[in-house]
């Protein structure tokens, strides 16, 4: 493969399944998520010559994918993508600073289940004495409203 100049994203993440991801043992379930991230790129913007991407490139391809999917998607597919950028910066490939990638922040997980004090708060906010028995009910039966509906 040509030594930077004229490789595609495209080639590079040829080199970097062949070179990293199978010498590593790495499952095809990672392959692929590598290959979507790539694929993704390449509609939003071009299959470029690796030396040419620039970070206004991978915020287009950013805000593209901010259209259609979750942060966690957007994050997993911008990390791919930034060490495809940081093998083919150790194979001389590229020069392309990595830290100009900004990985979008999370939001908090919600929480999966409740303290007994946050339940405490639920049934005193809660208006008359059967809502107050039926958060009662689902919270100490571990029931789920659909099933408590059935009763």
């Amino acid at each position: 493969m040509d030594r930077g100049k004229n490789v595609l994203l495209s080639q590079a993440l040829q080199l970097f399944k062949e070179e990293y991801i199978a010498r590593r043992g790495l499952n095809s379930k990672t392959e692929q998520n590598y290959e979507l991230a790539v694929l993704s790129f390449i509609r939003a913007v071009s299959d470029k010559n690796i030396s040419e991407i620039t970070p206004a490139d991978v915020l287009i391809w950013r805000r593209a994918m901010e259209q259609k999917n979750k942060p966690g998607t957007i994050r997993t597919h911008m990390s791919k993508l930034k060490n495809i950028l940081a093998f083919t910066n150790k194979r001389g490939l590229t020069t392309f600073d990595v830290t100009e990638i900004y990985l979008p922040k999370l939001p908090p997980p919600l929480p999966e289940y409740l303290y007994p004090e946050e339940v405490q708060r639920i049934i005193d906010a809660a208006i008359s004495l059967r809502d107050k028995t039926i958060i009662s009910f689902l919270y100490s039966s571990g029931r789920s409203e659909e099933h408590t509906s059935e009763l």
